[in-house]
């Protein structure tokens, strides 16, 4: 009995072996990539033409016009500067204007006179610091010239124009005013 288990497990493993081997002739077999067969050329049927002699009466030959090809000119265009694309800024500038007379507030004339190298502009944003003893004195003070603004040079300080009343606490110098005042630029990029 013992050969017949030891020719049992030599086949078992002979048997294994020829599996492997059967199974990767299918896995090259499948993996291969074969080459399409090459095209065989085919004739094509070619027309031959056969001169038969006739007998034709003589005419005269009429000339055709052909028609000949014109050049025309193309114009290349010329390139066109880019329009002016508006860029506008706030400009800043600082100006002060003294106390009217007595120590009032300052005149229209004064204010008219201040922003008159301004002539033209439109202002964007105009912070008024009114000088005074206290918080509230400068501010009111601020607030009473900014709007005398808008009624002196309502083409400068549109309804549109930010315009904030501040307080400089300075007691020798109230009634004075000073300004930042921002307006706008327009220039081209």
């Amino acid at each position: 009995m013992e050969n017949r288990e030891r020719d049992t497990l030599s086949m078992g493993g002979w048997l294994f072996a020829d599996l492997m081997l059967a199974l990767a002739m299918l896995f090259f077999a499948a993996n291969t990539i074969g080459t399409p067969p090459a095209a065989t050329p085919t004739a094509t049927p070619t027309a031959t033409a056969t001169a038969v002699l006739t007998t034709v009466p003589t005419r005269t030959a009429t000339p055709t016009a052909t028609p000949t090809p014109m050049a025309t000119a193309t114009s290349t265009p010329t390139p066109t500067p880019a329009p002016c694309q508006p860029q506008v800024v706030l400009k800043k500038h600082e100006l002060h204007v003294a106390a009217g007379p007595g120590g009032a507030d300052p005149t229209a004339e004064q204010l008219s006179a201040l922003f008159q190298p301004f002539a033209g502009s439109r202002a964007g944003l105009l912070l008024a610091f009114g000088h005074g003893v206290s918080p509230a004195t400068g501010e009111a003070l601020a607030a009473r010239v900014n709007a005398a603004l808008r009624a002196t040079l309502p083409a400068m300080f549109l309804a549109d124009t930010i315009m904030e009343p501040f307080h400089y606490l300075d007691a020798s110098t109230t009634g004075e005013v000073d300004f930042h005042a921002y307006f706008f630029s327009t220039t081209c990029r």
